[in-house]
């Protein structure tokens, strides 16, 4: 972690395969925009390193923790329900 985070590391490191791997991402919000699905309102680019961000640090959680708090299947719920629905409580319907 502490060499991810270094300033000398993080301006030399271009991988090529971790790009085309969020880009993935990216192309998916771009599908979701063109077919009305996701808000237009949301940059792809940005929503790419926010999801990857989020998985990364779940990732860190589990390889980290002597007894992660939460499944797999759990946080996988929890960070579609987050990203896809965000934090708004859901509407009613009466």
């Amino acid at each position: 972690m502490e060499l991810r985070q270094s300033n000398k590391f993080m301006k030399e490191y271009r991988n090529t395969k971790f790009i085309e791997y969020i880009d993935i991402i990216s192309a998916i919000i771009h599908q979701g925009q063109d077919m009305g699905i996701f808000n237009q309102d949301i940059s792809p680019g940005i929503a790419k390193r926010a999801i990857f961000g989020a998985l990364d640090e779940m990732s860190r959680l589990w390889v980290l923790a002597d007894a992660p708090h939460y499944t797999i299947e759990e946080t996988a719920n929890q960070v579609c329900s987050l990203f896809l629905g965000g934090l708004k409580k859901p509407a009613v319907i009466k």
